[in-house]
């Protein structure tokens, strides 16, 4: 087990593709946050916890969006290429292999939403900073959100990676994971009611502690059925894995 976690985290780090998501994620919360308190006449003050601003439910779909298509692009790139057919034949249950994968999404998803932590943080503090403001730092507040925020990602990269396993094609996996996270659970939102709150993004909001103004579950509660949405999305994947001849 640990050989293929060691493998599978090798054929993260050592592609470009994993340090330009976590890069544009950290580039672009930093640039919501700034963009939300550009709104605001000068000097810009901060005096709340970093949570409770207008821009950090946008970090976490942000967070949930690029964590997503990380933990797609574990499977489809090697599908694409061919090197799933190395990995299986060393794996020949495909279990390992999956699981391999799994823990290495977690582990970049974790890089990645602490990348979107620091760029909302810096672009948060350095406005203030640079225009003269009031900064009250409430560090000690954010940490649990943080947390949360972390916790989100490593959920949507393995619910990612059972669906790149399900769907195999990088194309459609990657518009899937956009249409879902930025359209379809808007859209499902609007006709649902209060059964909103157990679709991922409403309890992605509740984990992370995200500022809404809809109904969300407790963080505790919404962690619980994020990791139940992200078992199942792996086990979907693997189950047809197993049976599905190599590409």
């Amino acid at each position: 087990m640990m050989a293929s976690i060691r493998a599978e985290w090798i054929k993260l780090v050592t592609t470009r593709t994993f340090y330009g998501l976590t890069a544009t994620a950290g580039a672009f919360a930093a640039f919501v946050v700034f963009g939300v308190m550009a709104g605001d006449p000068t000097p810009w003050h901060v005096t709340q916890p970093l949570h409770e601003s207008e821009g950090w439910k946008i970090v976490g779909i942000t967070v949930s969006l690029f964590s997503l298509m990380l933990g797609a692009k574990l499977f489809t790139d090697e599908s694409r290429y061919g090197s799933i057919v190395h990995t299986f034949f060393a794996n020949p249950g495909r279990t390992r292999a999956l699981a391999g994968k799994a823990v290495t999404a977690a582990g970049g998803a974790a890089i990645t939403a602490t990348a979107a932590l620091i760029g909302a943080a810096v672009g948060t503090y350095a406005p203030a900073a640079l225009s003269g403001g009031d900064i009250t730092t409430q560090f000690a507040s954010d940490v649990v959100p943080a947390l949360g925020l972390v916790a989100v990602g490593i959920a949507w990269a393995i619910m990612g990676l059972g669906l790149g396993a399900i769907v195999k094609n990088q194309v459609p996996a990657a518009v899937s994971a956009i249409l879902w996270v930025l359209v379809m659970e808007n859209i499902a939102g609007s006709f649902m009611g209060d059964a909103v709150r157990f679709l991922p993004g409403r309890l992605a909001d509740g984990v992370a502690q995200a500022p809404t103004d809809g109904a969300v579950l407790g963080a505790g509660v919404g962690a619980l059925l994020l990791a139940l949405y992200a078992a199942t999305m792996w086990m979907l994947g693997w189950s047809l894995v197993r049976r599905r001849d190599i590409p």
